[in-house]
């Protein structure tokens, strides 16, 4: 089984934010950082339709958006258990 990980730093100073963020965890916390006025990318703006869950956000294109807006850098990490 494959686990994925994600690590979100500050793309200037490149310091870690926060580590070991599973993908519901990674979606909440940019949903704060949405509602602090960090980021501009609201993760709800990736589900395929109105009204979807949290698990249908498109977690590739969330992370793509926030790394192109240039505030966040989100790094995946892969854990592979035999």
């Amino acid at each position: 089984m494959i686990k994925v990980y994600y690590t979100v730093y500050h793309r200037q100073s490149m310091k870690t934010i926060k580590d070991n963020l599973d993908r519901s965890g990674l979606i909440y916390f940019l949903y704060e950082t949405w509602y602090k006025d960090i980021s501009q990318v609201f993760p709800n703006d990736y589900n395929p339709e109105v009204g979807s869950l949290n698990k249908d956000i498109d977690i590739n294109r969330l992370v793509e958006a926030v790394n192109e807006e240039g505030i966040l850098l989100i790094n995946a990490n892969y854990d592979i258990e035999l």
